[in-house]
């Protein structure tokens, strides 16, 4: 499906912007670090707010939605009964919350617990994108062969 493709996108921008932002802190900083830092995270931020514009100005609906009368907070009571959402919600909070813990601390581990020191740590990161990648394709394509909620359960 394409979200699948659309997860496996995101995952090689953040990548890219990990291996991006610190040569551009360099080049822009010209010295000071800190102020590359600022100047490269800047120049994603101002990047990132021209996308979204672009994206949402050449987004066209095909087909026009049917207009409720409810208020937005109707609306926000009714999907708070949905009890379907309400625990797909709480596992992507959990799952985000341990994929950011892991980024955290995957560098440290490659460094401190690995004793690879400062030489391991893209070699150790770049490993696990490149496995990430794997199991959103492979998942994609395994999920065209059996039903998704069932292996979700699994």
């Amino acid at each position: 499906s394409a979200n699948g493709y659309r997860v496996v996108m995101t995952k090689i921008a953040a990548f890219l912007g990990t291996i991006v932002v610190p040569m551009l802190a360099v080049w822009l900083g010209q010295g000071n670090k800190a102020l590359g830092y600022q100047f490269s995270m800047g120049l994603m931020g101002a990047m990132g707010a021209l996308l979204f514009i672009f994206c949402f100005l050449t987004t066209r609906e095909r087909s026009e939605p049917e207009i409720t009368s409810l208020s937005v907070g109707k609306q926000f009571k009714y999907l708070l009964r949905n009890d379907q959402w309400i625990i797909l919600g709480v596992v992507i909070l959990l799952l985000m919350c341990g994929y950011v813990i892991l980024g955290s601390v995957a560098a440290y581990f490659a460094k401190y617990y690995l004793n690879g020191g400062a030489s391991l740590i893209s070699p150790f990161l770049t490993t696990g994108v490149v496995v990430s990648f794997l199991a959103m394709i492979s998942t994609t394509w395994i999920t065209t062969f059996w039903y998704t909620i069932k292996m979700f359960s699994y």
